[in-house]
């Protein structure tokens, strides 16, 4: 939202769709209005004494880029230490804003009514990257969990403007802080502009056979690379360039499907004039 409004809004389609919406053709749908509605968030113990309960979607710069992750499962605590029914699933939004802050939310949600949306917090991170996130992903890691827990890890990938893109990871239940940053790249330049060169998306995909084996982390830039890192195993996890490539123009979005059926995910690569489809040339995740 605007500068003097840097706070969350949810928009949901009315119930009943307006009679007086224009004709509709053969074979076109109705269309869809949405109108704002509020969002309550419970209070919580872990913040009663935290100054910006009341605030938890508002934050202090204009919110640049937005994710969400529904979780399947839920989360496994034997004691409801922070009073939040934990069988109820987990859910995660994160938030990226121009002053370098991401903002991470665990929370459960309970529909009362179209009109009323209850967000119970669980758990709540305040990371620092530099510069504006214009680009995040949340998503279940690939990693493994800690012996003590049974909850899927998650990760977090962060783009700046500056030329900048490293990782979070949290590895247990969803009260736990996340753990980081991971660089991944930094001080990325554009020869032809002689300026930074922003990162403008982040996607966390699975390459090779679809079995996890090769998680990797794909960035697209403001002067037109894609560059794919693997995720290096170890105590100490880094990230290893893999490919890339340079496309003409700025890189919107990436994303992974298997979209001839073999098995194997494409990368689809979108700028603001083409979409790309690249192909693994192996098994091994080697493009």
């Amino acid at each position: 939202s605007g500068d003097d409004d840097a706070r969350l809004h949810l928009y949901m389609p009315k119930e009943e769709r307006s009679t007086s919406s224009r004709a509709v053709g053969i074979g076109m749908q109705s269309p869809i209005v949405l109108e704002e509605v509020p969002i309550f968030l419970a209070s919580s113990q872990f913040l009663e004494d935290n100054e910006k309960s009341e605030n938890l979607l508002s934050c202090s710069s204009p919110i640049m880029s937005i994710d969400c992750l529904h979780s399947k499962t839920s989360n496994q605590c034997d004691e409801d230490v922070n009073n939040v029914n934990y069988s109820t699933p987990i859910n995660y939004l994160a938030m990226g804003c121009q002053d370098g802050i991401v903002r991470v939310v665990s929370y459960t949600y309970d529909y009362l009514s179209q009109s009323e949306h209850t967000l119970t917090a669980v758990a709540c991170s305040d990371l620092v990257v530099d510069g504006p996130i214009v680009t995040l992903d949340i998503s279940n890691s690939m990693r493994k969990a800690t012996a003590d827990s049974s909850v899927t890890p998650k990760a977090l990938v962060v783009g700046s403007l500056c030329g900048f893109a490293c990782a979070f990871h949290q590895s247990g239940d969803a009260n736990q802080p996340f753990g980081g940053p991971e660089e991944i790249i930094s001080n990325l330049w554009c020869g032809r502009t002689g300026a930074e060169d922003g990162v403008l998306c982040v996607k966390s995909i699975c390459l090779g056979a679809r079995d996890g084996l090769h998680p990797c982390i794909a960035i697209g830039t403001y002067s037109g690379r894609v560059l794919l890192f693997e995720q290096q195993a170890g105590e100490r996890p880094g990230y290893k360039l893999r490919w890339s490539c340079h496309l003409p123009y700025p890189i919107h979005a990436i994303s992974a499907a298997d979209l001839d059926g073999d098995g194997l995910n494409e990368i689809l690569v979108t700028t603001r004039r083409s979409l790309h489809v690249f192909s693994c040339k192996s098994n091994d995740g080697n493009g």
